[in-house]
């Protein structure tokens, strides 16, 4: 019977990561940035067109509703705050 030791070193593929943009939320202590969020996202929110909350809806819906509130959050402190 013959018996043999193979090495074999598999290396994974090396993925180029985009590194994450991190706002700045200290930015917020400065009485002006925090005016002109407040600002910025009562605009984002005032586009979003209003829906009656009376009337049942199904999750895809909800979730596209709750999915562009989060886009115009992420937008207006993203143009507002300074990322690190």
């Amino acid at each position: 019977m013959v018996r043999s030791t193979i090495r074999l070193h598999i290396l994974l593929l090396a993925r180029k990561h985009k590194p994450k943009r991190k706002l700045n939320v200290k930015a917020c202590r400065d009485p002006s940035v925090d005016d002109a969020l407040q600002q910025s996202v009562a605009q984002k929110l005032a586009a979003i067109p209003d829906t009656d909350p009376l009337s049942s809806k199904d999750t895809a819906t909800l979730t596209a509703d709750w999915t562009s509130i989060c886009d115009c959050l992420k937008e207006a402190a993203v143009e507002t705050i300074v990322t690190l």
